[in-house]
């Protein structure tokens, strides 16, 4: 479950208002989300400090993700079903298979709907070359 307390182990970055994580599903190659650091359950009550700040942190995310991996298509998205904290997705979308850190990361819906039930879990190794690569571009 995710709270306004980022996890340190996905921790990527930080901002003053939001942390960028990785998400535990890397269903999609750098698949991570920015979490809002003070307790919130409505994206719409956001302050405007913390949308322009949002929108900045976005583009970073998304910078490192095309200079690391190259996606073909992004999508992002406020869910909150089942985690209620303010949080957001940013989701790589890749047209062909990666490969990375001795995986395979294939993308089956691509330009189609995201599937939400999809689900990679990672060895320890494979998350930090991740994490690793995404720290090091920020």
């Amino acid at each position: 479950m995710i709270t306004h307390e980022p996890d340190p182990r996905f921790l990527i970055a930080q901002a003053p208002s939001w942390a960028i994580c990785l998400n535990r599903s890397q269903d999609l190659l750098g698949r991570c989300y920015l979490l809002l650091k003070r307790p919130e359950t409505d994206a719409t009550r956001l302050t405007d400090a913390e949308l322009v700040e949002l929108w900045a942190v976005v583009r970073k995310v998304r910078s490192v993700l095309d200079t690391l991996w190259y996606p073909d298509h992004f999508n992002y998205a406020f869910l909150m079903n089942v985690d209620p904290q303010v949080h957001f997705h940013v989701l790589p979308r890749y047209k062909d298979l990666r490969e990375f850190a001795g995986g395979t990361f294939v993308d089956p819906t691509f330009g189609a709907h995201y599937n939400v039930s999809a689900d990679k879990v990672l060895d320890d190794t494979a998350y930090d070359a991740i994490l690793a690569a995404m720290r090091q571009k920020f």
